[in-house]
């Protein structure tokens, strides 16, 4: 929820500023009191009070915003940061339902497996999968609408402490609740699972990739002891025999399983949510992909679920909606300052074209029209853009449905056979050599979804701690320089 502070840079501006920093919900509520309070107005009155209206109105919001600040946030209007849980309970009920979460899927005896034990590992997760168990339904219902439900898919490696941040970034998101999050893992990791059990805050599945390198260490799709060293000659592959000698990639490297493993997972996980999940036969909403380094804002799921609304109407050939941008790649200060007076949508992604607000409550009529203007603008986005889907662009935070994984699925050999071993590229590659129309995105440019991952397969730094990276995304979130991401439209300066 928005703090008092936030607004103090406003002293000098409009309502109707202070208005596109807030809550659409609030805003509705403020749309249609306006109107209501001009009809009850006999029409002399009307043009005699329109200053008093005006800034009765403005006194009005501010009133409503001071009383809000008690709603029970803490001193920085945000959920406490200590605990992953955020359901509204007593603190020992909280810790009761935790408890219920973790004893409900065959309780310790999951959380004390050997991670050398292949066979039971591999045991486990066929019972797992096939189980497709759902935490926490007791608690927030079994239904999954496709209008109102988003299945969140986080691919899981070993990384906890990214993986606890991520989940921390979900456990204060908007509607959380109403989500379906699904967890796939390609290790078993007792302290992923622990981790995962702790979570009483949205519906969850685990689901376990079946074919990694830690049940398959010796043979394919593992890393066989006879395939040829990653970085060896193709001559010296020869002399040395291995198996592979005759098939390096286009870079001349050989297959390593350590890189591969992530397509392969990327596929199946895929496949898995969109096929093979009975409790998700009839869903035809979106799903939404991401990793366990990534790092959502609290406003995520409003945001996603606007766009897909606004989707058939702005953007019908879009395909993928993509949330996500890496923070190296966005000038969040200078896009805060260039949306300041306008809406944006820029098809074809050849530059935006602005709709500037001419008009301002120092007009006559313009509580009435502002009136009106909140009606609209819910239909519009801060600052949206849709361009044909680049793989090192949009390949975070990407949402799409059902409808799109049938074209890909169609594609497969085009996409299994492209020789990379990135699930991004190999897409990529689809969309320009299988599918006619290729696959457009249609995404924010105030990103959702963030990278905080500084160490993984691809990087390696001496400082691997996520906090870091954390806090600077938080401080961009909470900066006033920059677009309040909570909201999902800016309104015009004076």
């Amino acid at each position: 929820m928005c703090q008092w502070g936030q607004y103090e840079h406003l002293s000098g501006g409009t309502a109707l500023e202070v208005l596109g920093h807030y809550d659409v919900s609030y805003l509705e509520e403020l749309k249609r009191f306006v109107p209501t309070l001009r009809a009850l107005l006999p029409r002399r009155m009307r043009r005699s009070t329109s200053r008093f209206i005006k800034f009765g109105f403005i006194f009005f919001f501010l009133g409503f915003l001071t009383l809000n600040q008690f709603g029970g946030s803490n001193e920085n209007g945000s959920p406490d940061d200590s605990s992953v849980s955020s359901h509204p309970s007593s603190s020992n009920e909280s810790s009761a339902l935790k408890g219920k979460v973790s004893s409900s899927l065959s309780g310790e005896r999951i959380l004390q497996i050997d991670a050398n034990n292949i066979t039971e590992i591999l045991r486990i997760i066929h019972e797992l999968n096939a189980g497709e168990k759902i935490q926490n339904m007791d608690l927030f219902g079994s239904n999954f609408s496709s209008n109102e439900t988003v299945v969140i898919v986080v691919q899981v490696h070993d990384r906890v402490e990214y993986l606890k941040e991520l989940i921390q970034s979900f456990s204060k998101a908007q509607n959380i609740h109403s989500a379906l999050l699904i967890l796939s893992h390609d290790v078993w990791n007792d302290e992923i699972n622990k981790l995962v059990r702790s979570i009483d805050f949205v519906r969850f599945m685990q689901i376990f990739y079946p074919l990694s390198i830690q049940t398959h260490p010796n043979e394919f799709p593992g890393q066989s002891p006879n395939d040829c060293p990653m970085n060896v000659k193709k001559e010296r592959a020869r002399e040395l025999g291995c198996t592979n000698r005759e098939w390096p990639d286009i870079y001349g490297h050989y297959r390593d399983a350590k890189f591969t493993q992530i397509k392969h997972h990327w596929w199946w996980k895929a496949n898995k949510v969109f096929h093979h999940l009975e409790v998700l036969e009839d869903f035809q909403g979106l799903v939404l992909f991401l990793e366990e380094d990534h790092y959502v804002s609290e406003d995520f799921l409003p945001v996603l679920k606007l766009m897909h609304s606004e989707k058939s109407r702005v953007c019908p050939y879009c395909d993928i909606i993509s949330l996500g941008t890496y923070l190296k790649t966005y000038n969040f200060e200078k896009d805060g300052h260039q949306m300041s007076g306008h809406f944006y949508f820029s098809p074809g992604g050849h530059g935006y074209r602005p709709i500037p607000i001419r008009r301002t409550l120092r007009s006559r009529r313009n509580l009435l029209w502002a009136a009106k203007l909140f009606s609209s603008v819910l239909n519009v986005f801060k600052k949206v853009e849709s361009t044909q889907w680049m793989s090192v662009k949009h390949n975070m935070g990407m949402a799409f449905t059902k409808e799109l994984w049938r074209k890909v699925m169609g594609c497969k050999s085009s996409f299994c056979n492209f020789d990379d071993y990135n699930w991004d590229w190999s897409l990529q590659h689809v969309s320009l050599s299988c599918l006619p129309e290729g696959i457009f995105v249609m995404l924010m440019k105030g990103p959702r979804v963030f990278h905080i991952g500084e160490c993984g397969v691809h990087h390696k730094k001496s400082n691997c701690q996520a906090a870091s990276v954390v806090k600077k995304v938080n401080d961009i979130l909470k900066s006033p320089k920059t677009p309040k991401f909570g909201k999902v439209m800016v309104v015009g300066a004076i």
